[in-house]
């Protein structure tokens, strides 16, 4: 939101959220770096009120609440401009979504279904659905379906498995896994290695 040097704007907020959120629940503002806002900035019942800005306080903020389970952020850009040529308020209203948070949940390409020849290589494509967002150094962990390591010819870069130079015992079920702050996500994967019936 915009507003002139000397003004007060006021913004507006709801909050979207699967889960319940307690009547009394505290919104927290913060500048982008972590640090305290001034006094002149307030915020109760979905307002924010930035009283007298000035030219310094032009910048990103984050707003964030917390539940048992996890605490989530949105961001909003204050932006001062100039000098005061009036003494209207502006008053501007924006969306924060607090989404609830879910368990990783896999998606794979062909359902998860990969073919090979004896000998051949090949990758399944996968993307994962995390709330809050998995970091970018997540682990995914590939396992047989009784739970045993794979061979270390399979590989995991990115949202990309590769089976390298399958083998007639590679035909089977597996299991892939990443952990977020509400749990654990598993999903399954098969792969079908052509010559050799599997069940």
């Amino acid at each position: 939101m915009k507003a002139e040097v000397g003004e007060s704007p006021t913004l507006h907020f709801t909050v979207e959220s699967q889960l319940p959120l307690a009547e009394d629940i505290m919104h927290t503002l913060k500048t982008k770096d972590g640090n305290d806002v001034t006094e002149r900035f307030s915020v109760k019942d979905n307002r924010i009120k930035f009283r007298e800005v000035r030219k310094e306080d032009s910048g990103t903020y984050t707003i964030s609440c917390s539940n048992e389970i996890v605490t989530v952020k949105s961001n909003l850009k204050l932006e001062i401009v100039g000098k005061p040529v009036s003494q209207q308020q502006p008053y501007d209203t924006c969306n924060v979504c607090y989404c609830s948070p879910e368990k990783p949940v896999y998606k794979f390409e062909n359902n998860g279904h990969v073919k090979a020849e004896v000998g051949e290589s090949t990758t399944l494509d996968f993307t994962v659905e995390s709330q809050p967002p998995l970091p970018g150094d997540v682990k995914h962990i590939l396992k047989t379906k009784d739970g045993e390591d794979v061979p270390k010819r399979f590989l995991i870069e990115g949202g990309r498995i590769t089976f390298r130079e399958v083998r007639k015992e590679d035909c089977g079920t597996y299991t892939i896994s990443c952990s977020n702050k509400v749990g654990r996500g598993e999903s399954i994967l098969y792969l079908e290695v052509i010559g050799k019936c599997c069940s």
